[in-house]
């Protein structure tokens, strides 16, 4: 490829990766107060590994206090979570340790924290976004074409707040758009021994990194299979790439739960977790449609309630399946693997207990899939599909999803389950307080608020630049934008009834977790 088409195209992506990384490393929603089991469970891993050389979390429950998301097996205690996470943070909590003279009580979990959101989850995001814009090119966007859409998945997703924070999604999402990125390579004819080995390390890379990720491997190893079927050293260089997590993830299993098919989950500490996992799978039951409304309409969690230009995507993967475009008919057992991949996460969902959840900002389990979904929304804007309509939709849809979804993670990080309309009913209530979590402002001694204005300025920024550079004219473009507004005035505006539960949980966040009163 000539150098014109390439150079500009690499450094746009890499800036718009690097603006990203910035945005999610500017707030830092922690209060000790609270704490966060989810992310201090892996965090406790990754301490004890590099502290004590060990998979029981033991030592650093005895030395910084207990948490919630523990399992116990045969008297020691380890964390519940796929490890891949933890075991990535071992070279950023071994430089820090390096840092302050080897010294562990030095690096206080609040540090330790920020550090590993950053280098594992942020760079993780960043780096996918540059992996989507060059998918989005291959499939025929033009750069603003592909900024938008690479935007509204980094902005206008649950993607950006897990690329904030220390769960195992942001990394995962990572390791399966990596192994995507292989397939489409293999599937275009490469020769590369690399790339195979890459691809089948990444699956299993997602797999150690977070259990449920099972349910996008599975597809696309069978799309690996299927693609490769009559070139049997791209399958066994495959394979032999995917041994290697697979094989760590095992000896952590057999280590730390008796079995190199056991997992946390099945010896929880917490007595009511364990009895939501111990029913039915692993908590997983009968499939139940009040549950499916949940996750994909409600406004506690819904996928669409976040992010409504997602609607897009499944219009997106009818096309793939029926493109007669030679990339995409030669890319059909993948967009196949991608269509039961989502199918399965949305089973996922409709089967997991609720209350297995916990505090999550959005169907936080399907964060993974949301790359895929991104994509198979290019489809509708590739190859002059697109229509006037369908831009002023997305042009309505993406703002208020990067309104709706960033603004929480920016007060407090999320919201607790007990609210009618969190966004008008918690968020909003604190926002207008002028109450907000911490951010780079306030740990240099300014306000939180100042940090948080200066971060909405900049989302509000990003905003203006999306109607600048969307493919409308004159009232379509303004109508689009009042649409967003209006929305936006609702989503925040119209509060639930407001029972005592409710204002119990307000009040309770609002004075002991973020201060915001002394009273």
């Amino acid at each position: 490829m000539s150098h014109h088409r390439i150079k500009p195209s690499r450094w746009t992506h890499t800036l718009a990766a690097g603006l990203l990384l910035c945005l999610t490393a500017w707030s830092f929603p922690y209060f000790p107060g609270l704490g966060s089991p989810n992310e201090l469970s892996r965090l406790y891993l990754t301490r004890a590994m590099v502290d004590d050389g060990s998979f029981s979390i033991d030592g650093p429950v005895k030395r910084y206090g207990p948490i919630t998301d523990m399992s116990r097996f045969q008297g020691k205690l380890y964390t519940d979570k796929a490890p891949g996470t933890s075991m990535a943070g071992i070279p950023v909590y071994f430089m820090l340790k390096l840092f302050h003279a080897w010294r562990a009580q030095d690096v206080d979990n609040a540090l330790l924290l920020r550090w590993l959101r950053v280098m594992t989850s942020g760079i993780a995001t960043s780096l996918t976004l540059i992996v989507l814009l060059g998918l989005f090119r291959e499939m025929g966007l033009g750069v603003n074409a592909r900024l938008l859409l690479g935007w509204a998945w980094a902005a206008g997703t649950i993607a950006f707040p897990y690329s904030s924070l220390l769960y195992g999604h942001g990394l995962c999402a990572l390791w399966l758009v990596l192994s995507l990125l292989g397939l489409v390579k293999i599937a275009n004819g490469s020769t590369s021994k690399w790339v195979p080995l890459v691809t089948g390390a990444s699956l299993g890379a997602a797999l150690l990194t977070e259990y449920t990720s099972v349910l996008l491997v599975g597809p696309l190893g069978i799309a690996a299979v299927w693609i490769s079927i009559r070139r049997p050293r791209t399958l066994l260089l495959g394979a032999l790439g995917a041994s290697i997590p697979l094989a760590l993830l095992a000896i952590y299993h057999q280590a730390c739960f008796g079995a190199p098919w056991a997992t946390g989950y099945a010896h929880l500490a917490n007595r009511h977790y364990a009895h939501v996992h111990e029913q039915g799978f692993m908590g997983l039951v009968a499939p139940s449609a009040h549950r499916l409304w949940l996750i994909i309409f409600s406004s506690t969690r819904g996928l669409l309630f976040y992010s409504p230009w997602l609607v897009l995507a499944p219009l997106g993967m009818y096309q793939a399946l029926r493109s007669e475009d030679a990339f995409h008919a030669q890319l059909r057992p993948i967009w196949t693997a991608i269509v039961a991949a989502t199918f399965l996460y949305l089973l996922f969902a409709m089967s997991l207990k609720i209350d297995a959840w916990g505090w999550s900002l959005g169907p936080r389990h399907l964060t993974p899939l949301l790359p895929f979904l991104a994509l198979a929304t290019a489809m509708i804007f590739s190859k002059g599909k697109r229509t006037v309509w369908t831009w002023m939709f997305f042009g309505a849809a993406v703002p208020y999803s990067i309104v709706a979804t960033v603004t929480p993670f920016v007060v407090f990080g999320g919201f607790p389950p007990d609210f009618t309309n969190p966004l008008a009913d918690f968020i909003a209530p604190l926002a207008t307080a002028g109450c907000f979590g911490p951010n780079l402002a306030s740990e240099v001694g300014l306000p939180a608020w100042v940090g948080a204005v200066l971060f909405f300025m900049g989302m509000a920024a990003l905003i203006v630049w999306i109607y600048r550079v969307l493919p409308l004219r004159g009232w379509y473009k303004y109508a689009a934008a009042l649409a967003a507004l209006l929305v936006i005035v609702c989503a925040f505006g119209i509060r639930g009834d407001n029972p005592a539960k409710e204002d119990r949980a307000y009040n309770w966040v609002y004075k002991d977790i973020i201060r915001c009163s002394n009273d």
